[in-house]
This record gives C-alpha cells, structure tokens and sequence, in this order.
C-alpha cells in the first residue's frame, strides 16, 4: 500500500478509478473519477479537489490516459508513486445528459410569445412553432431565456432564440421559428384624400387586417393622424403610411409673428415677419420688425416663434 506524508505523519492512500466514468459538470476534479480510501477528511478533499481537465461536450466521450491523470497529481503537488493506484490504462469521460424534446421546447416559445407579444394590441394566434429537434443539455438546475430576434417589420413569421445555461454558464442556444397571426383594426381611407387636404375622423374607417400584410411604416391610430394632411394624393381604401402624412406649415412668408426671447427669468417679445414657410418645431428665418434684423427662431405655433440662445 502507497502512504503520502501530510506533515501529521504517514497516512495510506488508495485511489480507485473505473474504466468509464460519467460526469455532472463541465470541468472535471479528481473527486468526480475516483473512490479515495486512507485518507482523513482533509487530504480526501483535497485529493477530491484536483483538477483533471474538460468534461466533453454532452451526449460526447473522451479518453484520458493513466500518465495524463499522474502527470495532473503530480502538477499539483501529489506523488503517484506514494499512493496506490488501482487505475486502468484508459478512462473513458461522458457527459450525463437529460434530453429536452421538441414539444417541450414548442411549449416554452409559445407561453413566451403569449406572455411577450410581438406586437401590443392585436388579436394573435400562433399557427406553428417550428424547433430543429430534441436537444441533449447538462444535468443540474438549467435556466433558459428568450429572445426575439430583430425584425425591420412586423412579420407572420417570429424567428426566436433560446438560451440555456447552468449557473451562469451558456450551454446551449438554438433557433426556433413561429408562424403568428395578428390581426389589429387599422384606419382606411373611405374616399380619395386630395394631395394637401387635411384629413378629417369621417375621411376614414375601421377595418381588421393581418399585421404582417402592411408596410412598417403603418399608421394604426386615429390619434397619429389627427391634425395632419396628404403629403400627396390618396386613394380610397388604402392604409395610411406615415410617409404619406405631414403636419400643413403653421406660417407662411409674410405672416406677422410674437418675437420670444427668454433666458432664465428675462423674457423679451417683439413683433416680426416670417420670411419663409414652416411647420411646428421647424426654425425658419424671421426679421425682427423693431431692429430690421434677421434671426433664426423656432415655430411655437401660427402666431409665435421663439429664438434659442
């Protein structure tokens, strides 16, 4: 029998290692392969402690040799030779795995997209969920995670992704695909919308289309028109664009317009004239009326314009 010197005095050492070994986690430590006797509490853990190497991938194996193992008892500071080694040649490593099936994997992107809509206030309903297949992960406590990948438009079809990892660690990511309706009641114009002319609640009505059928640039609220015109002619039954919308000028060159300057609690007005036309939050070119000068000032509304300093 082999004895290692603790500094306590000579204790026997017997470690004993199968020819297959399965293992829970990603690093392996000598404690995972092998049965230590001889040994007090402390030197086993010790011993247990030493740090072999990588586990394989899961549903994977790997070999190690008997020298490999020596050659890491050694690098940290333990003698082979003054233990009993009761080793094989080889050492087979698997990766434990539980298996996490398709339909599992559906369920969980279906409970996220009813949980995290795509897109607020629609009707949706998920025709399909499509997953590449079973997967094989880590055994031990697996958190996942969600998350829709980036799209310009709304889209019938989801592409998702979904991230496993165990105790912080990623283990897996895979990419699934739903196949969504959603239908949302959008505004359509009733009859032809003159280019320029303000579009007025009765211009319009109510009708439900498939989301993923418009254009991303959609105006889906009464309230996102209100107040603005036709940027150009528009037919009847079309769905509105933002494109196709635009606030009319709130001046026009030559209107006469309240001068602001305000700076802390100094507030100064004068009286000026417009020299170009401009819409609400625009700066145009204005000439103050007392000192003939030109200034630049923001359109607060029809009748006033305020200078920034």
């Amino acid at each position: 029998m082999g004895w290692v010197n603790t500094g306590l005095g000579a204790v026997p050492i017997v470690v004993t290692i199968p020819e297959a070994v399965a293992i829970d986690d990603a690093d392996v430590v000598l404690g995972d392969l092998a049965k230590l006797t001889g040994a007090d509490q402390l030197l086993t853990q010790q011993l247990q402690a030493v740090k072999i190497g990588r586990a394989p991938v899961v549903g994977h194996s790997r070999t190690i040799s008997r020298d490999y193992l020596f050659l890491r008892l050694r690098q940290a500071g333990y003698d082979p030779a003054l233990m009993t080694m009761n080793v094989p040649e080889k050492i087979t490593l698997s990766r434990r795995a539980v298996k996490l099936s398709a339909e599992d994997m559906e369920m969980m992107v279906r409970a996220h997209i009813t949980a995290h809509p795509p897109f607020t206030g629609a009707e949706m309903t998920i025709t399909a969920v499509r997953i590449p297949g079973d997967i094989l992960l880590p055994t031990g406590d697996i958190q996942h995670e969600i998350h829709y990948l980036q799209q310009s438009r709304p889209s019938g079809t989801l592409p998702l992704n979904i991230f496993f990892s165990k105790n912080g660690h990623p283990v897996k990511r895979l990419t699934a695909t739903a196949t969504v309706t959603l239908l949302k009641e959008v505004p359509v114009t009733r009859r032809p919308i003159a280019r320029y002319e303000l579009i007025q609640a009765e211009d319009l009505m109510m009708q439900t289309m498939d989301v993923a059928d418009l254009p991303a640039n959609t105006v889906f609220d009464f309230e996102e028109i209100n107040g603005q015109r036709a940027r150009r002619t528009i037919g009847p039954r079309t769905v509105l664009r933002k494109d196709q919308l635009e606030y009319p000028p709130a001046v026009q060159r030559g209107d006469r317009v309240i001068i602001i300057a305000a700076s802390g609690g100094l507030r100064i007005t004068t009286l000026g004239e417009v020299q170009h036309t401009g819409k609400v939050g625009e700066r145009i070119k204005v000439v103050n009326l007392d000192s003939n000068k030109t200034l630049f000032a923001r359109v607060i509304d029809s009748r006033t314009v305020q200078v920034e300093f």
